[in-house]
């Protein structure tokens, strides 16, 4: 059945198309929408006695915890009756209690803990979650025809495999993948059929000392045949600066005094999760196995970084586990994938990080409980790449700000000095450095840096026939350099809510007195 989609447009007069715009609303401010369950949980923080929250907190964590060994014997059945590859996967997760917890709660999503004790669908149409915004993305192709283009492409993909030129990368995502194989994520399969199976590639991706493991799922076509209803949504750092101006501008500016902050990671959050028999069956990963000299193929359990339906399945974990701690803990907290960004009060700080922690051990999931990643509670909060500093002075006065890590200013300033000594820039180098500079000016104050970004735009052209940067160019890079060491931070404040909406005539019509305002 087909249909045709037709738009109609209205023309309306210039004031009554205002009028309407306005009633509509800034797209800003449906960004930072605030649910009542968030506005109550901001309340009770920052604006009630703290020991009400503590209670309150005490009373969920004694309910569930007597709950949870209520269910021990049943959570064994249940684990019992899993896949074989899903037992080990989901060991020590407490499924059950999990899926009374999000009933008793009304959260939305009520197929999640059916679809973690299966394994997640990766490929076709992925469940509806009814947690994010309705939308259509369609799978581009079908399993059938990307197994039919499998023979082809998978003789493609070894190749490429194969010629990997980094040996020290190669032996680090080989030790990488061989602690996968020992902790039963992955397993090698000798009988990979290049005509059956569906092929990705596995490179490492180094992310300053660290290497992390990308299962390319779109090379052999395995994620053009995913399909999805929904947009997915993260928290982002403004979600957590939402929180904050709604408080000053609701309680007041002593509301968000004495407030401090941590982070939550959770450990090898994918790897902590499965996927279904079907997708299991069809998917292999190809490896350079530096020891034998040969590419190995790679069956997996755990969900793979880098299939797009892996991300919407944690996705919906991490908002699960989100809506648990607003919903039943009051935690005031966002959730980043892995992420999870935690404030309070200081007078109820060890309150909340018990809270955050004995959700984590009640549902099973694994968190960094030591190491760079288990940090203690502090006015500044490094999240997301950013910094949050809950108690900045400026001219004798405490402001929250949110502003970039000394290290992230050091790095982007050394990255520009080497570029202006040298006088050179690549294409590649240009298109890098535009990326993380306009990430930079999110959060540096203002629209100060435009036309500079835009001229490095220009550098990172396609058309660009040198790599030798012209005076002016060199200009844009002094300028940007100095742009990134004086940058200030962006202030958080009651204002923060405030929406100015102006309309401009880009013809300059009309009479002269409705253009006066």
């Amino acid at each position: 059945m087909q249909a045709e989609l037709c738009t109609l447009g209205i023309p309306r007069e210039p004031w009554d198309f205002v009028q309407r715009a306005v009633q509509a609303g800034h797209p800003r401010s449906l960004a930072i929408h605030l649910s009542g369950d968030v506005k109550e949980m901001l309340k009770q923080n920052f604006a009630d006695e703290p020991y009400k929250i503590i209670k309150e907190r005490a009373t969920f964590l004694k309910q569930w915890t007597v709950r949870c060994k209520e269910l021990e014997a049943q959570e064994q059945e249940l684990h019992c009756s899993l896949e074989p590859h899903m037992r080990e996967v989901l060991s020590g997760k407490r499924l059950l209690l999990f899926r009374e917890m999000l009933l008793a709660l009304d959260y939305p999503d009520q197929t999640l803990v059916d679809e973690i004790s299966r394994g997640f669908q990766l490929s076709g149409w992925l469940p509806k979650s009814n947690v994010f915004p309705t939308t259509l993305k369609r799978p581009s192709r079908s399993m059938d025809a990307v197994q039919g283009m499998a023979k082809g492409l998978n003789k493609n993909i070894v190749k490429q495999v194969a010629a990997a030129q980094d040996e020290e990368l190669a032996t680090e995502v080989w030790e990488l993948t061989a602690e996968e194989l020992e902790k039963g994520w992955a397993w090698i399969d000798e009988q990979c059929d290049g005509e059956k199976h569906v092929l990705a590639k596995r490179f490492g991706l180094r992310q300053g000392a660290k290497t992390r493991l990308i299962d390319d799922c779109s090379v052999g076509g395995f994620n053009s045949t995913c399909g999805s209803s929904e947009k997915l949504k993260i928290h982002a750092i403004d979600e957590m600066a939402a929180y904050i101006a709604w408080c000053l501008t609701t309680f007041g500016n002593s509301a968000m005094e004495g407030v401090v902050g941590k982070t939550y990671d959770l450990k090898n959050a994918y790897k902590q999760y499965g996927i279904c028999a079907g997708d299991r069956s069809l998917l292999r990963i190809a490896v350079w196995n530096p020891i034998l000299k040969k590419v190995q193929f790679l069956g997996l359990n755990a969900l793979p970084f880098g299939a797009v339906g892996s991300v919407s399945s944690f996705l919906r974990i991490s908002m699960a586990i989100w809506y648990i701690g607003v919903r039943g803990l009051r935690l005031c907290w966002t959730a980043f994938f892995d992420d999870y960004t935690l404030l309070s009060k200081h007078a109820c700080s060890n309150s909340a990080s018990v809270a955050a922690e004995s959700l984590f051990k009640l549902l099973g999931v694994d968190f960094a409980k030591e190491g760079k990643k288990a940090v203690p509670w502090g006015t500044q909060v490094c999240s997301l790449g950013v910094k949050l500093d809950l108690a900045t002075v400026v001219d004798g006065e405490t402001q929250i700000t949110i502003g970039h890590t000394e290290s992230r200013v050091r790095e982007l300033s050394a990255a520009l000095d080497s570029i202006e000594l040298s006088q050179v820039m690549s294409l590649k180098d240009a298109e890098k450095l535009r990326g993380r500079l306009q990430w930079f000016e999110t959060f540096a104050g203002g629209r100060v840096a435009q036309q500079a970004l835009r001229s490095l735009s220009r550098m990172a052209s396609t058309g660009r026939k040198t790599e030798h940067l012209t005076m002016e160019e060199i200009s844009t890079i002094r300028f940007l350099r100095e742009r990134v060491i004086c940058a200030p931070p962006t202030r958080i404040s009651a204002t923060s809510l405030s929406t100015w909406l102006v309309f401009t005539d880009g013809a300059c019509e009309g009479e002269v007195s409705k253009l006066v305002l």
